[in-house]
Order: C-alpha cells, then sequence, then structure tokens
C-alpha cells in the first residue's frame, strides 16, 4: 500500500524545549487508498508536520475506517520514501506497534492531535490516555505480564508513550524499579520519586525536557534532563539482564521487522487486544 504526500513542508514555529510546541497545521480529505471504486474523498485526516536537520517528520493521517489508522513518515534524507506504522486501536489517542518492539506487546501511546509531551495534554486526552493506559494493564495482566510505561521529551517533536509488558515471572516492580535507579546513578543521573497523588506537569512545566517512567505499583519515576541524555535509556534498562534480559534489543534500529513481519504482528495484536479496546465499541 503506498500514500502520496501532498503539499509543501509544515514549519516548526517555537524554540525547541524552551516554548510550547508551536505548529502550523491543516486538514486533508482524503478517499480510501488504492479505493478501486475511484470513490470521491469521503474521511478527514489531520497532519502535523515539522521540520528538522534534513529530516521531516509528518505526525498524523487519521481515517475513520474499521478503526483504524495510517500513520505515514517521510524522511527526506531517503530519497522521500514513505513506511506506515501499524496501528491497534484508534480514539482521541491510538496505540500503534512500537518500532523494532522490544517484545511482541510492545506497543506506544499517542494523541491524535499534535502535543510535544504528556504534560501539555488536554484533559480530555488525558482522560483517554488513562484509559489506554487501564486497558493495556488489564490486557497484559492477561498474558501474565506486568506494565511498564515511560516517555522521552528530550529530541522529540511529538508524545510517544512507551508501554513495554515484562513477564511476572521474570522480576518483580521492585527490580524494575531498582534497575532504573542503578543505571541511572552509573550515568550519573538522579531519578527522583514523584510522590504519590502529585501530577507530573506539578514538577515539569510545559517545555522542560524530561525522562518519567510509570510501574505498575502507581510508583513513578522522574529525571529532569539536563545534557546528553541517552536517547536509549529506557530500552536500556528494560532490556537489560536485570529485567528482560534481552541486550541486543536495546537499539530498536537492531530490532527492524520486515513489511510482512510488522503487518502480522500488528493484526495479531489488534485481535488479541480486542476484548479490552473501549474504542472497538464507541
Amino acid at each position: 500500500m503506498t500514500v502520496e504526500f501532498l503539499g509543501s513542508h509544515f514549519l516548526r514555529n517555537h524554540v525547541v524545549l524552551q516554548e510550547n510546541a508551536l505548529h502550523v497545521s491543516r486538514f486533508i480529505a482524503l478517499a480510501a487508498v488504492n479505493n478501486p471504486a475511484k470513490k470521491k474523498p469521503s474521511n478527514l485526516f489531520m497532519t502535523d508536520e515539522v521540520e528538522t536537520s534534513g529530516v521531516t517528520e509528518m505526525g498524523i493521517i487519521r481515517g475513520s475506517t474499521n478503526n483504524r489508522a495510517v500513520i505515514v513518515s517521510r524522511n527526506d534524507a531517503e530519497a522521500q520514501n514513505y513506511h506506515i506504522c501499524f496501528c491497534v486501536s484508534v480514539g482521541q489517542c491510538y496505540l500503534a506497534l512500537a518500532k523494532g518492539p522490544l517484545t511482541p506487546r510492545h506497543v506506544l501511546i499517542l494523541p491524535i492531535g499534535h502535543y510535544q509531551s504528556v504534560v501539555e495534554l488536554s484533559s480530555e486526552v488525558v482522560e483517554e490516555m488513562e484509559k489506554y493506559k487501564s486497558a493495556l494493564r488489564n490486557f497484559y495482566k492477561s498474558k501474565g505480564e506486568r506494565c511498564v510505561l515511560f516517555e522521552r521529551n528530550y529530541r522529540s517533536q511529538h508524545l510517544q508513550l512507551q508501554v513495554v509488558p515484562v513477564p511476572l515471572n521474570r522480576c518483580t516492580t521492585e527490580d524494575i524499579k531498582e534497575a532504573f535507579m542503578v543505571q541511572a546513578q552509573e550515568q550519573n543521573m538522579e531519578l527522583m520519586e514523584i510522590p504519590q497523588h502529585t501530577d507530573l506537569k506539578q514538577i515539569a512545566p510545559p517545555g522542560t525536557p524530561y525522562f518519567y517512567v510509570e510501574l505498575d505499583s502507581g510508583e513513578k519515576l522522574y529525571y529532569r534532563i539536563q545534557k546528553n541524555f541517552p536517547l536509549q535509556f529506557g530500552r536500556e534498562v528494560l532490556a537489560s539482564e536485570a529485567v528482560l534480559n534481552i541486550p541486543t534489543r536495546a537499539d530498536w534500529k537492531e530490532c527492524k521487522q520486515s513489511r510482512e513481519e510488522e503487518e502480522e504482528s500488528c493484526k495479531q495484536l489488534r485481535d488479541d487486544f480486542q476484548p479490552y479496546d473501549f474504542a472497538w465499541d464507541d
């Protein structure tokens, strides 16, 4: 399946990590991809795109057919090639199969609208994101797994909340917490535990670069990023011997799947998750 990019680039209109994200956006109405009847456009799509270092990242194109969305990325440095990220569920947020997943059920929760971080989300989006978190926790529990979430608001343009399942028989929640603490200390970073009932927005105003972890116990860890933060830190901790013990999968680029493998993985995950998918019934 191919998707054509229409129009010129969208430009960033803010200073990264110093100002709230501000982008030019527009709507494009398109008919279904490869529509055999050549019907006129029937779905509304939203795009957000920013330009940085010669690479253009196109945010979201959302369709409403069969509770699925098509997400397209464009990289000018790769001769304008396009690739599709596979979605599991769509609402105001959507679940997408992680690119180069740590485990088969490793997903991302992303908002449909453009938000750079969790602390910038509207109350409506926060509410739905919490529903997805709850649904995933129940889904993973049915598979004998615990849920670990993390976000890196640093050198990124669009919020990606990583959700990784860890088998219950691999380690305890305390083991996971300790793994994050120890590896952070080894890299001269001090992860702090957010007090219970304290909202992340209270300690990280919009525009603040940070790394955030949420454990299945409800415990939350936070680090205010200064500089030179390791971009794969979250994956490195979870892939370590203390947690999943799959160190070769710490870098997502080393875990790429073929298009066919991605399609099959997404189909299987979508089918498995459907009983827990509140968006399917909306």
